[in-house]
């Protein structure tokens, strides 16, 4: 069963890690991975992404204050996002349980090398579930003298601990290329499983179609997973700069495959048991986007959900379910009205401490 259990997860979290991206249907031969990958032409402007997982567990003992009217454990977290440039951002954090509001969990904000956090809202959010929890954190932030925001130089921050703070205008086109790149291949990789539903393109994962969406998966992980490691690691060595620690540590990694080699062997000798897990559990997952509008204002709507996934065993019974929906709307954004005027700086502090743990002895593992 813990197989099978097994089974259900990776398949899960490879569609969804599929389905996840950074874009005018111009073509009329799209396709679902390509119009996700126009996403990432879009610059700035604004989205919002809600994501909810529904659980049935048919038990009493869950908090009343995390059930919807059905009687499952129903929660959901909401991203706001304002986009200006790939350095000047902020995204508003809110979740949601049972048949409560949304309540602001913290924004966050980033003006060049600058990170803004919204101490208070966390902290007011922690109160909502525990109120005894957040006393002595409380009593924490008002001796530092914080009462709303903090924000960080993460340049600085990057300085002291002997990295290089990385140039965004070649991270962003790097990441551009990796993009590209990955979901060229998922295109080609997962061919049966895409298709159109009116004017949205459309990937599904089900009972009719689970034979050739496992087929697919295997065929990707043999021809193309180790390819992809290497890209991504190439990535994250040009991110932080080759000569860097950090990137020397990737450089290492990179050599080593042999943990990308097993999940590949170990997926290929799972077939059999991934088809009959999708089957059996009744998954129903179907994601689809659609973008609409001329360049400089395009709108895009991507939505996925796994319908009631069931898992009945004699260890366990529940079903559960996951969906996101979002809407991106490009077009100019300014972010500088959002940004904190009276944040309260933790650089000092943080490089402070960062100092005395060094001169202690004592590696950061940053």
């Amino acid at each position: 069963m813990k197989r099978k259990l097994m089974s259900v997860v990776m398949a899960l979290v490879m569609v969804m890690t599929l389905l996840s991206g950074c874009g005018s249907k111009e073509e009329s031969n799209s396709t679902f991975f390509k119009e996700v990958q126009k996403l990432s032409t879009i610059e700035s402007g604004t989205s919002t992404m809600e994501m909810g997982v529904k659980l049935d567990l048919q038990q009493e003992q869950i908090p009343e204050q995390f059930l919807s009217e059905d009687g499952k454990v129903d929660l959901k977290i909401k991203l706001e996002s304002t986009v200006e440039t790939e350095t000047k951002q902020v995204v508003k954090i809110s979740a949601k349980s049972g048949e409560n509001d949304y309540q602001e969990v913290t924004t966050i904000a980033i003006n060049g090398s600058m990170l803004y956090i919204d101490v208070q809202s966390i902290v007011d959010f922690v109160k909502t579930i525990d109120e005894s929890m957040v006393g002595d954190l409380e009593m924490v932030l008002g001796q530092m003298g914080i009462t709303g925001t903090v924000s960080l130089d993460i340049k600085k921050l990057a300085e002291a601990t002997g990295e290089s703070f990385p140039d965004m205008s070649k991270v962003k086109t790097e990441s551009l290329t990796l993009s590209n790149e990955i979901f060229d291949i998922l295109n080609d990789s997962f061919k049966e499983i895409q298709g159109t539903d009116g004017d949205s393109y459309t990937i599904t994962v089900n009972e009719e179609n689970a034979d050739k969406a496992v087929d697919e998966l295997i065929s990707f992980c043999d021809n193309h997973l180790e390819e992809l490691y290497g890209k991504i690691l190439d990535y994250c060595i040009t991110f932080y700069g080759k000569d860097s620690a950090r990137g020397q540590q990737f450089e290492t990694i990179k050599q080593d495959t042999s943990d990308v080699k097993d999940v590949v062997k170990k997926i290929s000798g799972e077939r059999d048991t991934m088809i009959r897990a999708i089957k059996d559990s009744k998954a129903d997952i179907a994601g689809e986007v659609s973008i609409t509008g001329d360049e400089g204002e395009r709108k895009a709507v991507m939505n996925f959900d796994t319908g009631d996934i069931t898992v009945d065993s004699d260890d366990l019974d529940f079903t559960v379910s996951v969906a996101m929906n979002s809407e991106v709307q490009e077009g100019s954004a300014q972010i500088d009205a959002l940004i904190p005027e009276n944040a309260s700086d933790l650089t000092t502090l943080f490089i402070t401490y960062m100092n005395q743990i060094k001169n202690a002895g004592i590696g950061l593992g940053l």
